[in-house]
């Protein structure tokens, strides 16, 4: 992990990252857009301010928290089974499958373990490129 990063996981409150390559199919985060927030229901509360030392308990907490700052990107922890309806917002990505320990996302030993199962999406495109995911609609993490 870069210095830089490395510096930005430890603060106590969210920092903007840059994306940082590691090694064997893994990759360190950066924000996808703007500040990076996390994701450990066996280590963090939602009070907590979901950096990568004080994570949040639920996705939702922290999608809010996200969207709160005018965007941002969500990193889950593979631990746990997740069983929650999430309300997405436009200018908030999440991503599953991280390794919480170090907080980097494996795809090869992960498989990538965040997906919808059920979401209404809108388009005013008949072949769909333009599809989104409206901020009211939800969705649910399924089993892995």
């Amino acid at each position: 992990m870069s210095e830089d990063l490395a510096s930005a996981l430890a603060t106590e409150k969210p920092t903007e990252t840059a994306v940082a390559l590691g090694f064997a199919g893994c990759m360190g985060l950066g924000g996808y857009h703007g500040v990076a927030f996390f994701v450990d229901p066996d280590r963090g509360v939602d009070e907590n301010p979901g950096t990568a030392s004080a994570p949040m308990g639920t996705v939702q907490a922290a999608i809010d928290a996200a969207d709160a700052n005018g965007g941002g990107t969500v990193y889950v922890a593979d631990s746990v089974h997740y069983e929650e309806s999430l309300a997405l917002r436009s200018q908030v990505a999440v991503i599953g499958g991280v390794a919480s320990e170090r907080w980097d996302l494996c795809l090869q030993a992960h498989g990538g373990a965040l997906a919808l199962a059920t979401a209404t999406t809108t388009t005013d495109d008949e072949d769909g490129t333009d599809a989104y995911i409206p901020p009211g609609d939800r969705g649910s993490i399924p089993d892995k």
